[in-house]
């Protein structure tokens, strides 16, 4: 499954896992499996369909050493439901927009935001 892409997994940090899926839930429609782990972290699994072989799995972890960022790595999260209503859900869901809506061309549109833990994360949608 990931031979065909060079991202296989990201881990987006938060310090309240409960705020930060409450986000990721409004914001792109994220469903998640939650589990703790026997050294005080807490995972919270992206679901998706098994049968998306393409896809890139993720999680949100909560842990004892992840501090969440607005300057590091930057990743981009499908918005299925369009850029525009993801976007419209950023601020009410608790969230800052940085960068609106921007066109890049044939590939779609992308803007940027400051989710509830204080990382900057990229949206991306085909129009």
């Amino acid at each position: 499954m990931g031979a065909n892409k060079i991202i296989t997994w990201f881990q987006i940090p938060a310090r309240d896992i409960d705020r930060a899926t409450n986000f990721y839930t409004a914001v792109v429609g994220g469903r998640f499996h939650r589990i703790d782990d026997p050294h005080g972290g807490k995972h919270a699994f992206f679901r998706f369909d098994q049968m998306e072989p393409l896809r890139t799995g993720g999680e949100i972890y909560q842990g004892p050493r992840e501090e969440p960022s607005s300057s590091g790595v930057l990743i981009y999260l499908a918005a299925p439901e369009g850029l525009d209503a993801a976007v419209k859900k950023v601020a009410p869901a608790g969230g800052q927009v940085v960068m609106p809506r921007l066109a890049i061309g044939e590939h779609g549109v992308i803007a940027l935001i400051i989710d509830t833990e204080g990382n900057r994360i990229g949206l991306h949608a085909e129009n």
